[in-house]
């Protein structure tokens, strides 16, 4: 079947069945070149996504704020790919709202 662009076109189950087959061909010439198993399903992929998470919250370091702390502020929206991600001057912390949530009234520091 071709479209107005002369293009061949195929319907869109037809074509994420084709898509569906490569990819399983790709996953096996995977697995037989490098000796490496991936996830056949979607259970598989979210457990690996757990395992991951858990891993990454064993390594991470939470810190806790307190009044006179110098901080930076990140910077919300930067002009493009190599501008700064933290303004430049150090703010200090002047209050601590809530006590269960991180969110902190900061000034700018003096000097």
């Amino acid at each position: 079947m071709a479209c107005e662009t002369g293009h061949r076109c195929v319907p869109w189950s037809e074509g994420l069945h084709t898509f569906i087959q490569k990819q399983g061909r790709l996953c096996s010439q995977v697995e037989e070149n490098t000796g490496l198993r991936l996830p056949n399903s979607q259970a598989e992929l979210r457990e690996a996504v757990w395992v991951q998470k858990a891993m990454y919250e064993n390594k991470v370091r939470h810190s806790t704020l307190e009044i006179g702390d110098r901080v930076l502020i990140k910077n919300v929206t930067p002009k493009g790919k190599f501008d700064d991600k933290w303004q430049r001057e150090p703010y200090l912390v002047m209050d601590i709202p809530f006590q269960n949530l991180q969110v902190y009234r900061v000034n700018k520091e003096k000097g």
